[in-house]
């Protein structure tokens, strides 16, 4: 799709060394556009807050701008050459969310179905090390959100971002990975096939140009943007050292709904999670919690088909009823039966199905165990 005309201008603005996204927005609203900051007798006229006499050289240096917009140019024709196209603060499709966050992006790279940018959103984060309960919880939330028509948000690493991710999809769904690499580079590697898919069937977005690299301090800044975009954050599981727990406090400072998932009380991975709720954080055990905390009602959203479904399939009821059942912890079959109403036959025929499919596992002690794909 076409650029919008000052989309390069912000671009060239923040290949500039030494100007960040935001010095770019401050430049920008100084002089009125993008455009007007090129053009703009920095020699001469006053200053604005922050700009000091290092970035005044390099405004005033034609040669820095020439090669600004030279890198500019090769950028989107790269761009277009990928499939990618680039959003400014001016484009339409630029989220309105991210335009008033405390540090708002100067461009975003996309790669996919930019409708989703303005419908509504909830993030789902946490530990890369997840427990099986952790992934499980992400995979079903997610799925049950995206039936919900609501868009999964998170930021494809291991753990409980991909469970996230692809729970929605398995679910039908729309999801948005926010990478902290350009969105040519497949990070981390073993994720690539979800990565496509993601491009394909949902969103990949980035602040960063092609070819940049996963480097460690992109991840936090990259946070801003996953709680930006949602109108809330649910903390599946984490450690208390978590960097999840870095993406809550930025969604306070963004005015967002924070939620998280408790784990067992003697899980160190649930650690992070639980000194959120003693903060104040959401509780969530279900997503009608996630709806209730964002003051959100089933009615309100639009209706979609709420059949249980396992990478595309659809489950009979009862196999629903049983996947229900283990839905936190194993059981035993006496338990099963129990809690399903099911005959200990029917739920033999069942699990034996379900087990097949790589759904649900036997442990030791004839125990069944939920799984859920990561």
């Amino acid at each position: 799709m076409p650029v919008h005309p000052e989309a390069v201008h912000w671009l060239a603005l923040s290949l500039l060394p030494g100007l960040g996204s935001t010095l770019v927005h401050r430049l920008v609203e100084h002089c009125g556009s993008a455009s007007l900051v090129a053009r703009r007798q920095w020699g001469t006229l006053p200053l604005p807050a922050g700009i000091g006499p290092r970035l005044q050289a390099l405004l005033v240096d034609p040669n820095q701008l020439r090669d600004a917009y030279h890198r500019a140019d090769e950028a989107l024709r790269r761009l277009q050459h990928a499939g990618c196209t680039l959003l400014c603060p001016e484009s339409p499709e630029f989220p309105s969310s991210l335009r008033t966050i405390p540090d708002p992006p100067a461009v975003l790279y996309c790669r996919g179905d930019l409708s989703l940018l303005s419908s509504a959103a909830v993030a789902l984060i946490g530990s890369r090390a997840a427990t099986e309960y952790g992934r499980r919880i992400a995979f079903r939330f997610a799925g049950e959100l995206a039936r919900e028509s609501l868009v999964v948000i998170s930021g494809a690493a291991y753990g409980i971002d991909a469970a996230a991710h692809r729970g929605a999809l398995d679910a039908g769904g729309k999801t948005i990975a926010v990478l902290g690499c350009g969105l040519d580079v497949a990070y981390p590697k073993p994720h690539a096939p979800l990565l496509a898919e993601i491009g394909e069937k949902g969103l990949l977005l980035s602040e960063y140009p092609l070819g940049t690299k996963p480097d460690a301090y992109r991840f936090p800044a990259r946070n801003r943007l996953i709680s930006g975009m949602a109108r809330g954050i649910v903390v599946v599981e984490a450690t208390e050292k978590s960097g999840s727990l870095i993406t809550a406090a930025l969604a306070l400072d963004q005015g967002r709904e924070v939620m998280a998932v408790p784990g067992r009380v003697d899980s160190l991975k649930s650690g992070g999670s639980h000194w959120l709720i003693r903060q104040g954080a959401h509780l969530v055990r279900q997503v009608d919690d996630i709806l209730e905390a964002l003051c959100w009602s089933r009615q309100e959203l639009p209706a979609t088909d709420s059949s249980p479904q396992r990478g595309g399939k659809v489950l009979s009821a009862a196999e629903g009823q049983l996947l229900q059942a283990l839905d936190v912890y194993p059981l035993d079959i006496d338990s099963l039966a129990r809690k399903t109403g099911l005959s200990i036959v029917e739920l033999h025929g069942l699990l034996l199905q379900l087990e097949l499919q790589g759904v649900v596992r036997q442990l030791p002690g004839q125990m069944y165990e939920r799984v859920e794909q990561s």
